[in-house]
């Protein structure tokens, strides 16, 4: 077998060296930084398999058609395309291996996949749950999608001895009655650290020490909104500082090189990863923290769904909205909670043991070579070309109920109060927050949002304050703030149904049947979740 590949896609490792004189550069953590790995992990892998060759080399189109026609040749792309020799792919029949990492959970990567079932284009997943997933939900309007186990640095990241443990802890000056929590990644409105600390102001927790170690991406996308993280930092610390409010206390650290990193793990009493981010495919950082023995305490959204069920809380159950993923701060306290309690935190689940047979690299070779073979059996084609209306067509045609119901919904485009002010969808095949919402409810526990019914209690995922001179419903989070006005009755309902618990936040129970629906509205924009959620 041989392997077209872009050389811009191609790790350093597999080009020849240059001479540099630059300073090495602080090390920064970016969407980048796990991609990169898992890239390097699929060209070593296929190079084991056979010899690489970069289209670059080649020259012209007819010397790439003349190599692709040859009967053992795959392209493999991972996620860097060049356009050029896109555009001449695009005209010849070939065989395509796609490292998709997160492209299947983008609503636009989706709409352009639906429907395209061509056994000569695989997609290798980052886990038996998404192709689980997909294959049920989009039946036979799915992709053909294989199940790639990403490797992982199990020389790095092992469980310490006690003495060891002791020495990391001692390190960061942790007394032995502190309770050490730890977020290691990316600092993103998605990745879950503001639900963390709004969730333990709610609820406190004695004798609890946080440290976030990572850095603010500004530049980085959110895509629900089409916004950026660009004043995240901003936005941050001024709803966190410790000074407005009892909220627990924060130490920060610069994002960690392995074997720094391996040390803070070490540290940690439980480590914290309530994800909803828009491609959590994968879940690199806490897969790391469980080489290391270390209890997690995650979303059950998509890639993090495997280590979610490892834990004796099953993870914090995840739902859909039209702004993108929610779930139960009192169901994260809790997991947090009961996940510090665990007595023996390390023997309780093999967190070490499950993720090192999820990783194993001879598995992810195994799957290569197994999913080559077949596609070397298959005739070189093109993807068929469809139509935006046959596109639509198949999707009605094949998907199951749980995808296709919220593209039945038809929301206004400006749905008041859905984004802050300068945010907007983009529009593809279909409306991009429905579209949003039925992608996500793929990979959620429940494809559906809660209901809200009688005796049951909701509160802001962000922080929430009523406006009476507007009447306005704010959220202060981010994106944010957003906006939900009312008319007079209206507010009058929305008010009537408010109060305030002992720590100033603002609680909503149904008291009538406008009032349900009022709040329902708000759950379904992501505004309100619930405190109890047993999906």
């Amino acid at each position: 077998m041989r392997f077209l590949v872009y050389k811009k896609s191609l790790d350093s490792d597999f080009l020849p060296k240059t001479e540099s004189s630059d300073a090495p550069a602080p090390f920064i953590i970016a969407d980048h930084t796990s991609v990169k790995k898992v890239s390097h992990h699929f060209f070593s892998s296929l190079e084991t398999l056979g010899p690489l060759i970069c289209m670059e080399d080649l020259g012209n189109k007819d010397a790439v058609q003349k190599v692709l026609q040859e009967p053992d040749v795959i392209v493999a792309i991972s996620c860097v395309v060049d356009p050029t020799y896109e555009a001449i792919l695009s005209e010849i029949p070939h065989r395509k291996l796609i490292l998709s990492l997160g492209k299947l959970m983008m609503p636009q990567q989706v709409a352009l996949e639906i429907g395209l079932r061509n056994p000569s284009r695989v997609h290798l997943v980052s886990s038996d749950f998404q192709k689980r997933r997909l294959s049920r939900f989009l039946r036979d309007a799915a992709p053909f999608c294989a199940a790639f186990a990403h490797e992982l640095d199990n020389n790095q990241f092992f469980p310490p001895t006690p003495e060891q443990k002791l020495a990391a802890r001692r390190a960061l000056g942790l007394r032995p009655e502190e309770r050490h929590i730890v977020y290691a990644g990316r600092f993103l409105a998605n990745k879950g650290i503001c639900q963390v600390l709004r969730a333990l102001f709610l609820w406190p927790l004695d004798n609890i020490t946080i440290t976030l170690a990572g850095n603010f991406c500004p530049g980085f996308g959110h895509l629900p909104t089409h916004a950026t993280n660009f004043t995240f930092e901003n936005y941050f610390k001024r709803e966190f500082r410790s000074d407005a409010v009892p909220y627990p206390a924060i130490q920060f650290l610069p994002a960690q090189e392995p074997p720094q990193l391996q040390k803070l793990l070490w540290s940690a009493d439980c480590f914290v990863y309530p994800s909803f981010h828009d491609d959590e495919n994968f879940g690199l950082a806490v897969r790391e923290a469980a080489l290391c023995g270390v209890p997690c305490v995650t979303t059950d959204f998509c890639g993090l769904h495997a280590l979610a069920v490892l834990s004796p809380e099953s993870g914090v159950a995840t739902y859909p909205t039209a702004i993108g993923v929610r779930y139960s701060l009192r169901q994260l306290r809790n997991s947090i909670a009961g996940t510090l309690d665990i007595k023996d935190k390390a023997a309780a689940v093999p967190w070490n043991a499950v993720v090192r047979a999820e990783s194993d690299p001879r598995r992810a070779r195994d799957l290569l070579e197994r999913v080559c073979k077949g596609l070397i059996g298959q005739a070189p084609a093109l993807p068929e070309p469809l139509e935006e209306s046959a596109v639509q067509n198949r999707v009605f045609e094949q998907a199951h109920d749980g995808f296709l119901q919220p593209l039945y919904k038809a929301h206004p485009q400006s749905w008041e109060g859905l984004f802050a002010d300068g945010c907007a969808p983009c529009q593809n095949q279909f409306p991009h927050n429905q579209m949003l919402r039925a992608v996500q409810g793929m990979y959620t526990t429940s494809s559906g949002t809660p209901v809200v019914s009688d005796g049951s209690s909701w509160r802001g995922f962000f922080r929430l304050s009523l406006c009476k001179e507007t009447r306005w419903l704010m959220e202060f989070g981010f994106p944010g703030p957003r906006l939900k006005p009312y008319d007079r009755a209206d507010w009058d309902v929305l008010t009537g149904c408010a109060i305030r618990d002992d720590r100033g936040d603002i609680i909503f129970k149904p008291t009538s049947a406008r009032a349900a629906e009022i709040l329902q509205e708000l759950v379904e924009m992501g505004y309100l979740v619930p405190d109890e959620y047993f999906p």
